[in-house]
């Protein structure tokens, strides 16, 4: 999935229809979510959230 997603970005593959460009995104988007919610754990932690 992720080596699929950076080819497209770097031009090297095109996607071949809508559908598939946006499943591309749509994982995309998932797993910069998923980024972002393990660097909020690391670096707040849930003592801190919940003060």
């Amino acid at each position: 999935m992720i080596s699929s997603a950076s080819k497209i970005r770097n031009g090297m593959v095109l996607p071949t229809s809508k559908t598939e460009r946006c499943s591309v995104n749509k994982s995309d988007l998932l797993m910069a979510h998923d980024y972002v919610l393990a660097l909020a754990k690391k670096s707040f932690k849930y003592n801190d959230l919940l003060g």
